[in-house]
């Protein structure tokens, strides 16, 4: 479980990848392997409530080398993605 004190910052989910993935041209089925392949996986995550002093509910976000991965872009010349992280 990773625990995200900063709640300004965008994160990307690990579903909002495999829609990245589908429209840079991957079949649905073979998304989740095109992902792994370039080393990101998903991870269970809780960020911080700036109300409270709790946490929302756990997500699962999109993790690269334990690293959180703030942006993916699909690539318009070659359609592949491009991992910010």
């Amino acid at each position: 479980m990773i625990y995200i004190n900063d709640s300004t910052s965008k994160f990307v989910t690990y579903d909002e990848a495999v829609k990245m993935a589908i429209k840079a041209g991957i079949k649905p089925k073979r998304a989740y392997l095109y992902l792994a392949g370039l080393g990101v996986k998903g991870a269970q995550a809780r960020i911080n409530n700036p109300d409270t002093l709790d946490y929302y509910a756990a997500q699962k976000i999109a993790v690269m080398d334990s690293t959180v991965i703030k942006s993916i872009k699909v690539c318009t010349k070659c359609k592949g993605l491009s991992i910010i992280i």
